[in-house]
C-alpha cells in the first residue's frame, strides 16, 4: 500500500510545506511493516528530511468477540539544518467490534545529536463512522527538542478518512499544538493507494 501526505504548518510569518510518502506491507494478520520518507523544501522550522520505520505485531485476538491487541513500534529521525532528532515509539493498540473502535497508546523517547533527551506519551481513538468514512481524535504530551532546549509541547489532533473505492482512500487532518511561547495549527491532506 502506498500513501502520500501533504502537510502545511505555519509559525508566525513562516509557512513550511512537507510532502511525505509511505509504503505499508502486511505479511500476515500477525505482522505488518512500514517505511516513510518526508521532505520539506526550503524548510524554516520543520525538518528538511524525515525518515521512519515501524512494525505492528498481533499479540492476542479473540474471534468470538472480534477483539484483538497489537503492539506497535517505530523509530524515526528528523534532520534539521542545525540538529538531528531521533524518536522511538512503542505501545499497545486495542481493537473492538472487528475494528469498529480502537484505542492506541504510545510511549515516546526522543534524543538529539547534542545530547538532549526527553520522554512523552500519546493516545488516539479511531472509529468507523460508516462503511466508507473513518475518523480519529487524539492527544499527545511530547516535549520537543529544539536546538539546545527542550520545549514543553502538548497537541490535540483529529482527522477523517474517506474510502472512495477499495483501492483509494482520501485523508484530511488537523492538529493544534500548545507551547509556552506560541501555539501552532497544522493541516494535512493525504491519499492512500492500494495495489
Amino acid at each position: 500500500m502506498l500513501r502520500g501526505t501533504v502537510r502545511a504548518a505555519k509559525r508566525g510569518d513562516l509557512t513550511d510545506t512537507q510532502v511525505t510518502g509511505r509504503v505499508d506491507h502486511v505479511f500476515s494478520p500477525d505482522l505488518s511493516v512500514f517505511g516513510s520518507l518526508g521532505l520539506t523544501p526550503d524548510a524554516d522550522f520543520l525538518p528538511g528530511v524525515s525518515l521512519a520505520l515501524g512494525a505492528g505485531f498481533r499479540i492476542w485476538n479473540d474471534d468470538e468477540s472480534a477483539t484483538e491487541i497489537r503492539l506497535n513500534a517505530r523509530i524515526g529521525a528528523n534532520f534539521y539544518a542545525d540538529a538531528t532528532v531521533a524518536t522511538a515509539r512503542i505501545g499497545p493498540q486495542f481493537s473492538f467490534f472487528d475494528g469498529t473502535l480502537s484505542l492506541s497508546t504510545e510511549w515516546l523517547h526522543s534524543w538529539s545529536n547534542n545530547g538532549l533527551a526527553t520522554d512523552g506519551a500519546s493516545a488516539r481513538l479511531d472509529m468507523r463512522i460508516s462503511e466508507q468514512l473513518n475518523g480519529f481524535v487524539g492527544y499527545s504530551y511530547a516535549p520537543e527538542i529544539d536546538g539546545a532546549t527542550i520545549v514543553d509541547t502538548q497537541s490535540l489532533f483529529a482527522g477523517l478518512a474517506y474510502e472512495v473505492d477499495p483501492t483509494l482512500t482520501l485523508r484530511a487532518g488537523a492538529a493544534r499544538e500548545f507551547r509556552a511561547s506560541f501555539d501552532r495549527t497544522t493541516v494535512s491532506l493525504g491519499m492512500t493507494k492500494r495495489f
